[in-house]
């Protein structure tokens, strides 16, 4: 619940930051601040692992539907509509087939 109520606020906060700047120009920012929380937390979790665990579950649950939205914005604004369909088709092919064909992988060894 709480993370519902924090992910409201950064949805504002987001949208405000969108009316400003490009999502091409957001897109790094969020990717960097993505890597320095999961350091900071990687290092949380050697002192206070209980804590850790809560820190990533926030971040995964804040950062990670605002990088995934950023970067379809970022698609969005590359292609017009009737270019971006068959590029959106490939780019959602991809970020399907590849986790399930890692896993095939994985499962197979």
């Amino acid at each position: 619940m709480a993370a519902a109520a924090v992910l409201s606020l950064v949805t504002v906060f987001f949208s405000r930051l969108f009316t400003r700047f490009s999502p091409v120009r957001v897109l790094p920012l969020l990717f960097t601040a993505s890597a320095v929380g999961l350091a900071l937390e990687w290092v949380l979790g050697l002192a206070a692992p209980a804590v850790a665990a809560i820190a990533v579950y926030l971040q995964t649950a804040i950062i990670g539907p605002a990088l995934l939205s950023t970067s379809w914005s970022v698609i969005n604004e590359r292609f017009d509509s009737h270019a971006a369909k068959p590029a959106v088709a490939r780019s959602s092919r991809a970020s399907f087939v590849t986790p399930c064909g890692r896993s095939a992988a994985r499962w197979i060894r």
